[in-house]
């Protein structure tokens, strides 16, 4: 389930995120049919960064439902050329994290052997995508070591396609400063099915590169980007990477099999199986809990320069309607400085910095929180907020709080629960 989300998460976010930058078409080996990459990188008359350009421009072509693969490793062998190349860097930088589940559908198998209510599903997945008849998506999916036992395994794979985002979201902090035009096929994106998405599509390496003229090219659109829209597409990225962070940040061994258990002996005895796990719930080494911070501190100074840059980010003073038309966020991005909105990004800013802030509860009364240490002193395992208080009708009502005692320093969590 949690590889299912970071699957769909992640593929969802690069989908959207599928951008590319204009260029001098300058001797082309790129045409309607194809990307000729030896003819690019033999021609004595480009220069290095030339050569890097067509590469990239070529990778750009590659970016389908099925075929991403291919725009990454076109996208590398653009870098070798021009490291600072802008649209490889970015090419390889959004898919970066979907390369790290390269052959997992057949790394998982072991784990779905041990699960049998995971069985069926698992085999209606393998037959599907060998029918899609492309075979760069199946060797990206089925051709590795059936090498995942455990949810603990799992998540490692899910803690590499994280981490991954992160170098995401700092390649986009560092092209803020670049003006570039997105340009993407969206036909292919736009099928119901991926065995349509495939049909409309289709991608063949060929002996010096690649042939797309099965490809059709009838809804390509473009759109530009600006510091404005690099600095969302970064908050949205970050906001996946903290949703990742935080969901894979503690050992989940054995929850699969409590679940199954629950069905045949009920929660309760299930979740006594699951507490006498060893690991279940423990803080795990890659919990990536150490980025979160700076994240936080970016969101701030995102949120500051949107304010003090809102002739860009919001032409006109309006959200409503096509105020940036051409733009791939066409809408006005607006911020209202108010000396609310400034007590706010202060406050957050505090806190991101590892400070004690109070918070004012519906009640009157006022809650002492250190947010940040929740990832710089995190809780070793989970369990420690054990037991439970309950109320007269069985609602939780209260846990230990000395689980979480650096986060609430004054002892003041069950005043929210």
């Amino acid at each position: 389930m949690l590889l299912k989300k970071a699957m769909l998460l992640t593929l969802g976010t690069i989908t959207a995120l599928s951008i590319t930058a204009c260029s001098d078409d300058k001797n082309s080996a790129s045409s309607s049919d194809g990307l000729n990459i030896s003819s690019i990188e033999s021609n004595a008359s480009l220069s290095p960064s030339e050569k890097a350009e067509q590469l990239s421009l070529g990778a750009q072509r590659l970016i389908t439902p099925t075929s991403y693969m291919y725009a990454y490793e076109v996208a590398e062998r653009a870098l070798k050329h021009d490291s600072k190349n802008a649209r490889a860097r970015l090419v390889k930088a959004l898919f970066a994290p979907t390369m790290e589940l390269k052959g997992v559908v057949t790394r998982i198998a072991p784990f779905v052997a041990r699960h049998e209510s995971s069985k069926a599903g698992y085999a209606q997945t393998v037959q599907d995508i060998k029918a899609l008849g492309v075979p760069a998506y199946t060797e990206f999916l089925l051709s590795g070591p059936q090498d995942l036992q455990t949810e603990s395994d799992i998540q490692e794979v899910v803690a590499r396609v994280t981490a991954r985002l992160d170098d995401l979201r700092r390649t986009l902090n560092d092209l803020k400063g670049e003006e570039v035009t997105l340009s993407i096929n969206t036909e292919p994106f736009a099928k119901d099915s991926l065995l349509e998405a495939a049909e409309s599509c289709k991608i063949e390496r060929t002996s010096d590169g690649f042939d797309w003229s099965g490809c059709a090219q009838r809804q390509v659109i473009e759109r530009k980007l600006n510091r404005a829209d690099f600095e969302m597409l970064k908050q949205m990225v970050a906001g996946l990477q903290v949703y990742l962070t935080v969901y894979n940040a503690y050992d989940m061994n054995g929850v699969a099999g409590a679940a199954e258990k629950a069905q045949k002996t009920g929660a309760e005895a299930a979740l006594r199986g699951l507490l006498a796990n060893g690991r279940f719930a423990t803080l795990r080494k890659t919990n990536g809990f150490g980025v979160i911070p700076d994240i936080a501190q970016d969101a701030v100074l995102g949120a500051r320069e949107a304010i003090a840059m809102q002739s860009e980010y919001c032409p006109g003073g309006v959200s409503e309607g096509k105020t940036r038309p051409g733009h791939l966020f066409e809408s006005g991005i607006c911020v209202t400085n108010t000396d609310e909105a400034q007590k706010a990004l202060a406050m957050i800013e505090t806190a991101a910095h590892g400070s004690t802030v109070l918070l004012d509860l519906p009640n009157g009364r006022q809650l002492s929180v250190s947010p940040m240490k929740f990832f710089t002193a995190p809780t070793k395992n989970l369990r420690a907020a054990l037991p439970l208080k309950r109320n007269e009708c069985g609602k939780v009502s209260g846990i230990n709080e000395r689980a979480f005692s650096e986060v609430f320093p004054n002892g003041d969590l069950n005043q929210i629960i």
